[in-house]
């Protein structure tokens, strides 16, 4: 009989679940289903217990998946990747008393800067993260002030990392990522911000304990067996957030690594021996443990907001698909004009790019058309590929790091290429992630870390992704222009 360890990804949107075999440690089956989320008024909520029946249904499926092909087999371990900065009220028993306020709901921009004006940049050397509308302290300050019988009437406060792991094995515990996220948790002294709860009025009580991702939990009970369709017993072990999740499924773990997973936003992941705080704010926090004897890690993200919304707001604005804009910029990749003459872009969103930009550059939507669009729009992914690069150079992984790419740019032979050419012209290579499942991947690879396995050699399946011709010199030339222009070095 086959053996697997099963990684559960709760995401903001879906929840995917992943077998890996329980011997090669690499994917087998993949199911994900969706669960609803509610906007009223501008409030972004779901309910814990559709994450719970999402986790079923996709556990279920994943199963059926494994038995249908004829490959049933035992799980030998349980993980989670989940989603961070979402937050609900539970009675003493954990039952939820409210929906979870979202990740998505900016509704405590006033909490927000009260606690920055009350705190400053402390929450930020404590938690790895800075006050925003976004977090959960922030939220947490608007429900004493707007709903404030709730706000007395909670005994616990959960986020989706802790609450399913509770709701699997009976222990509601978290991983040091996943509270950090909260700005609830000082990852440097291992311990709950003392100072911000009691600012808050919240007993740490109410405040679900820490232990490291790949320590074990519990194990699975006989409720949370008979909902999943598995049997009792099985180990369950501390997940991980959901960009430490993906950077593990992408084989992101060894200081000197880098991972640029690209989407709506790109964000950096990288691994790295010390804390990484810095005066452009990424996010720093522990490592989990991979192997025994693994030394203590740290993991740093840093976010460049709006690349990828802004190269396809540009697209649309002109009137041209992103296919058939990458085949009109294909054609002048090999044929860009004398580098004196290049034009510096940025599809980074003014004044919400992770780097500080120089007032008046960024992007404009002015519609243009035929060549003088296509130059632009290259202009533009070539802008993205500095952005990653000039971020990369603030994170201290090394003089030359092992990159990663993965997420809806990567599927793009134009841009991935681009990519590619600026990373060999700062003396890097660049790897292309196929796993597009990696946070459920990571959890099932912390899964088999729980139970004694070294998943350090573990991978999905990667290429090489080579630079184009004598493209990369010139855009090593472009990019000293572009930092002088865009970064004002």
């Amino acid at each position: 009989m086959k053996s697997y360890y099963l990684g559960i990804d709760i995401g903001s949107t879906a929840v995917k679940a992943m077998l890996i075999d329980g011997e090669t440690l690499t994917p087998a089956f993949r199911v994900g289903v969706g669960y609803p989320t509610k906007r009223v008024s501008g409030y972004v909520t779901q309910a814990p217990s559709d994450w719970a029946d999402a986790a079923a249904s996709a556990v279920h499926g994943v199963i059926a998946e494994a038995d249908n092909a004829g490959r049933s087999g035992n799980i030998l371990g349980i993980s989670l990747s989940a989603q961070g900065g979402s937050i609900f009220a539970t009675d003493e028993n954990y039952k939820p008393i409210s929906d979870a306020v979202s990740w998505m709901d900016a509704r405590a921009a006033e909490e927000a800067g009260e606690l920055q004006s009350r705190f400053g940049e402390g929450v930020y050397l404590s938690s790895g993260w800075r006050l925003s509308p976004l977090d959960d302290a922030s939220k947490l300050l608007w429900l004493k002030k707007h709903d404030s019988a709730l706000f007395r009437r909670a005994a616990h406060y959960l986020t989706t990392a802790d609450y399913y792991t509770g709701h699997l094995c009976g222990r509601y515990v978290y991983d040091p990522a996943s509270a950090a996220i909260t700005r609830l948790y000082d990852f440097m002294r291992g311990e709950c911000s003392r100072e911000l709860l009691e600012y808050l009025d919240i007993d740490a009580k109410k405040i679900s304990p820490v232990m490291p991702s790949g320590t074990l939990a519990g194990t699975l009970t006989k409720d949370a067996a008979d909902e999943l369709g598995l049997d009792p017993g099985i180990p369950v072990s501390v997940g991980a957030h959901d960009q430490y999740c993906a950077a593990v499924g992408s084989g992101i773990r060894r200081p000197g690594q880098l991972l640029i997973a690209t989407g709506t936003a790109w964000v950096l992941f990288g691994v790295t021996r010390e804390p990484c705080f810095s005066p452009l704010h990424t996010a720093p926090c522990v490592f989990p443990e991979l192997s025994g004897g693994d030394a203590k890690k740290y993991g740093v993200i840093a976010t460049l907001s709006g690349i990828g919304a802004s190269v396809e707001r540009f697209a649309a604005s002109c009137g041209y698909s992103l296919a058939e804009s990458d085949r009109l910029a294909a054609a002048l990749l090999e044929k860009r004009p004398d580098v004196g003459r290049y034009v510096p872009a940025s599809p980074c969103e003014e004044g919400r790019g992770f780097l500080p930009h120089r007032a008046g550059t960024g992007i404009t939507y002015d519609p243009v058309s035929g060549k003088d669009y296509a130059a632009r729009y290259l202009a533009l992914l070539e802008g993205a590929a500095f952005e990653a690069l000039a971020a990369a150079e603030k994170l201290p992984l090394g003089a030359h790091p092992s990159v990663v790419m993965s997420g809806g740019a990567a599927r793009s032979a134009l841009w991935r290429g681009i990519v590619a050419s600026a990373a060999a012209s700062r003396g890097m290579t660049l790897e292309l992630a196929r796993e597009k499942d990696a946070p459920a991947f990571g959890a099932a690879l912390i899964a088999a870390a729980g139970s004694g396995r070294d998943i350090m050699s573990a991978v999905g399946e990667t290429e090489t992704v080579p630079p184009v011709g004598e493209y990369a010199a010139w855009l090593g030339e472009a990019y000293l222009l572009w930092k002088k222009a865009i970064l004002s070095e």
